[in-house]
């Protein structure tokens, strides 16, 4: 299975946060801000960037390795902007997931379980779901 979107946007990567640039400046990468930007998925992301640096990874390398770690996923999908980005991309295939970083990404997972969205909810208005192989789960299906 290809894995597409490891970084949920940037949201796992720490790029973007409730401090951070607002929704309207992101331009056309506003569209994952729509998707990804909940109360739910924002706690998330504050506590899973907090775990990566206790393993010596940056975000983004702690979510290519765990999105790598399951076993259906075959392949990872990424698009960085510069050929730095791509770094991270190689640390987690050149160190793959710990069992240690699993575990500690199994506690997080239960602390923010994946979660239905609401029935014609907005992003922020409701909670949300998780993981899927490594991303964030979309606010609202895709038609």
């Amino acid at each position: 299975m290809l894995a597409f979107n490891a970084l949920a946007g940037e949201l796992l990567a720490g790029v973007h946060t409730r401090q951070g640039e607002s929704r309207d400046a992101m331009g056309f990468r506003r569209h994952y801000a729509d998707i990804y930007w909940t109360e739910h998925n924002l706690d998330f992301t504050d506590a899973f960037i907090g775990l990566a640096a206790p393993f010596g990874r940056t975000p983004s390398a702690l979510a290519y390795a765990w999105t790598l770690a399951q076993p259906a996923v075959t392949a990872l999908n990424v698009g960085p902007r510069s050929q730095a980005g791509f770094d991270p991309v190689v640390q987690a295939i050149d160190n793959p997931l710990t069992a240690a970083e699993a575990d500690a990404m199994q506690a997080l997972l239960r602390r923010y379980p994946p979660l239905p969205p609401a029935p014609n909810a907005r992003p922020l208005d409701r909670r949300e779901p998780l993981t899927v192989l490594g991303g964030l789960l979309p606010a609202s299906p895709r038609r």
